[in-house]
């Protein structure tokens, strides 16, 4: 029944393509608010185990997740504001009481964070949390060479990134010339040609990934540090950047309050304070 309301609901956005788009989304936006939304938000609250269906994860809860995602990426994540069964809620430690009561509670298994709940699991290690939603979203390859392939770009956009981690913890200017280094002598070149070689604009398969959204972070930091024109070299890298910065959930994201910031004093010392005393 969950199942078959969530086919209606992911209905609404099928013809975007084929109709004015405008017209589609304001019919789509309308019936998410008045029908579809709060349907699913009263049944999930109702049954109150963050499932739609018993006390496990189901094809219903797989099904909900399409125009989930469809709807956040026309709208925003704003538009589930009103429905807080629906919602994904970020909570950022600020005080270390916060973090020893949770270790207490046995919320974190290597006593790390960060830690993801949800489909009632406490999940831990970046990249286990960064899989498993992945692959509910449908954006991890449609077979294993497709997912090994993701997992290899994946990875490597994570060496990519780790260059400008330890900003606000070093030396700035010293992080930056390294950064600069290794990004126009390795990653930059080996990512724009993997992308002029795959032909479709993404790095695996002729669809968005995981793979793309993992390089999309590193290029987000070299744009910020170094500005657009460092990557006027590599053409199929500048064109991946702006189409993807232009998708609109990605767009409303990085505009957005939730897009983390460069590390600067203040979160630096709350860091520390959190996880060290």
């Amino acid at each position: 029944m969950y199942y078959e309301g969530s086919r209606d609901f992911q209905d609404l956005y099928l013809p975007i393509g084929f109709q004015d788009e405008k017209t589609v989304l304001e019919k789509a936006k309308a019936m998410s608010l008045s029908r579809y939304l709060p349907v699913f938000n009263q049944r999930l609250t109702s049954n109150n185990t963050g499932y739609l269906v018993g006390d496990t994860f189901t094809l219903a809860d797989i099904g909900l997740l399409e125009p989930l995602l469809s709807a956040v990426e026309y709208f925003g994540l704003e538009i589930l504001n009103d429905f807080p069964a629906l919602k994904f809620t970020e909570v950022l430690l600020e005080q270390r009481e916060e973090y020893l009561k949770l270790k207490e509670a046995d919320k974190f298994v290597f006593d790390q964070v960060p830690m993801l709940e949800i489909d009632g699991k406490q999940l831990v290690q970046t990249g286990a949390m960064t899989r498993y939603i992945a692959r509910k979203a449908g954006i991890y390859g449609s077979n294993d060479e497709e997912k090994v392939m993701i997992d290899m770009y994946y990875e490597g956009s994570r060496d990519f990134q780790g260059l400008y981690m330890a900003i606000g913890f070093q030396d700035e200017k010293t992080v930056l010339e390294k950064a600069k280094n290794f990004s126009t002598s390795r990653y930059l070149p080996k990512f724009n040609k993997r992308l002029t070689s795959n032909g479709t604009g993404f790095l695996v398969g002729s669809s968005f990934s995981l793979a793309d959204l993992g390089l999309l972070e590193p290029l987000l930091s070299t744009v910020e540090y170094f500005g657009l024109e460092i990557l006027n070299e590599y053409p199929a890298l500048k064109s991946f950047y702006e189409a993807v910065t232009k998708r609109p959930s990605i767009s409303k994201y990085l505009s957005g309050p939730q897009r983390k910031r460069k590390n600067d004093e203040k979160y630096i010392k709350t860091v520390i304070g959190v996880l060290q005393g």
